[in-house]
């Protein structure tokens, strides 16, 4: 997986670049910021969001960057912010700091732990469609998810 800013990818013309939006959860108080996304660049489809949550005003007990699931996230334009679903305070404050280059199996297995919370995973043979799960969707993020490439929302940046 790659970070968007450091690749030769870009987010396709016609939707919004929601680095540096602030992320709130339902209730309106904010987590932090969107630092960048993380996606697949063979599938080119956006797995996380890289929430940097040093400014926040949940009082976290763990102010750092984190991978949060694609499809726990849904954009608001016209605020320009993103708004995080089904995920509470305890769950944030659980989830493993993120560090660029970390993101093992193991690693995804954690926050999936965590944000399932009833199940306990110890093995990525346990998960046959790890990314088939509606954590990964996009449709609810993406503005223009009901047209039928709503997955190719990265593109590989044109060089003239």
């Amino acid at each position: 997986m790659e970070e968007l800013k450091y690749s030769d990818f870009e987010i396709v013309p016609g939707e919004p670049d929601i680095t540096d939006w602030e992320v709130m959860n339902e209730q309106g108080e904010k987590i932090g910021d969107v630092d960048d996304v993380l996606f697949d660049p063979e599938s080119r489809k956006v797995r996380y969001l890289i929430i940097d949550m040093e400014i926040n005003t949940l009082m976290l007990d763990n102010p750092y960057q984190v991978l949060i699931p694609i499809g726990l996230a849904k954009i608001d334009e016209e605020e320009d912010k993103v708004i995080l679903t089904d995920i509470t305070e305890k769950q944030l404050n659980e989830l493993p700091k993120y560090e660029r280059g970390i993101v093992t199996p193991e690693y995804e297995m954690a926050i999936r732990n965590i944000i399932e919370e009833n199940i306990a995973v110890d093995s990525v043979e346990q998960w046959k469609d790890f990314y088939e799960h509606d954590h990964f969707t996009e449709s609810g993020f993406f503005r223009n998810h009901n047209d039928e490439n709503r997955n190719e929302k990265i593109q590989r940046v044109s060089i003239n």
